[in-house]
């Protein structure tokens, strides 16, 4: 933790508010918050979980633009600086950055980067982007306006907070370089990616609810909802959960007909529209086991 909040006191950008959420820590956090003095505002109580920590935080600020920041992660000294600017120049409701991350108990340099999206739909743009809770900075307004974070989530909650901001009307800019670092804990729920995958139907029914109640559902946002459905669709058959792929692809062709088109490359591509997205994954299993004995054979 101490490391996030020195990120985040050493940003360049002047009138800056650092508050701090202890959500129930046992880890003696609260001594390293207090070892800051009156240089941070902080507030300590029960575990409510990540989103009622950064809830709570958005309450107790007093800023126009806000920067949600975990307790691992940390900011290049410029990344305000930088994304505020460009706001401030495009009109932009929030802006984003490309993320560096790895495992906690790592070295730093066997991570892995996550580019932000350059589309220009920021619908689009948020469904093509995984960016972690330290990549943005938002304005106040736009947070409100989407209702804050999910309390109910228990994970993939990044992704769901990004998208309800583009789907209330928020634009987003994008400053292309690595100005945030996010520490993947082991064993934590966000870092089983099957379990992230399980909140997406819930994600983007909402999603699509919003859209359809604004008017706003393009074909484009549609197929990008079908896309992210089919990649975790194609995941879960990769990892065995036949029932859950099975139901992720009628709900992907459901959004849209051509969502597959994203997870299979072009030689693939008319098997799955010959024989659809199921069947095809039953015909390659054969052919991946037999990949995967002659890898393991090759090792020994």
């Amino acid at each position: 933790m101490g490391d996030a909040i020195r990120s985040a006191l050493d940003q360049t950008h002047a009138n800056l508010e650092v508050i701090v959420i202890d959500d129930g820590s046992t880890d003696g956090s609260m001594g390293v918050v207090r070892s800051f003095g009156d240089r941070v505002r902080w507030e300590a109580g029960p575990n409510r979980g990540a989103c009622a920590a950064r809830n709570r935080g958005l309450q107790l600020a007093n800023g126009e633009v806000i920067q949600f920041l975990d307790a691992d992660d940390q900011l290049h000294p410029t990344k305000i600086e930088r994304q505020w600017t460009l706001m401030q120049e495009t009109g932009a409701d929030s802006a984003f950055c490309s993320v560096w991350s790895y495992n906690e108990g790592e070295d730093s340099a066997t991570g892995t980067g996550w580019a932000h999206a350059q589309d220009e739909d920021p619908v689009c743009k948020a469904l093509g982007t995984n960016s972690g809770t330290s990549a943005g900075l938002h304005r106040r307004e736009i947070v409100e306006r989407a209702h804050g974070w999910d309390e109910s989530l228990p994970c993939a909650q990044d992704r769901d907070f990004h998208l309800r901001l583009a789907c209330v009307g928020g634009q987003a800019a994008v400053v292309p370089d690595f100005l945030a670092t996010m520490v993947r804990r082991a064993g934590s729920i966000s870092s089983d990616s099957l379990k992230v995958f399980d909140q997406y139907e819930r994600i983007l029914y909402r999603a699509r609810a919003t859209l359809e109640s604004r008017g706003e559902l393009t074909e484009a946002r549609s197929r990008a909802m079908a896309s992210l459905l089919a990649w975790a669709a194609r995941r879960y058959t990769h990892a065995g959960r036949r029932i859950a792929a099975e139901h992720y692809w009628r709900v992907s062709y459901s959004f849209h007909e051509r969502g597959m088109d994203a997870v299979y490359g072009p030689q693939l591509r008319p098997l799955a529209h010959l024989f659809g997205p199921i069947m095809l994954e039953r015909l390659l299993f054969p052919l991946r086991s037999i990949r995967w004995r002659n890898q393991k054979r090759a090792q020994v």
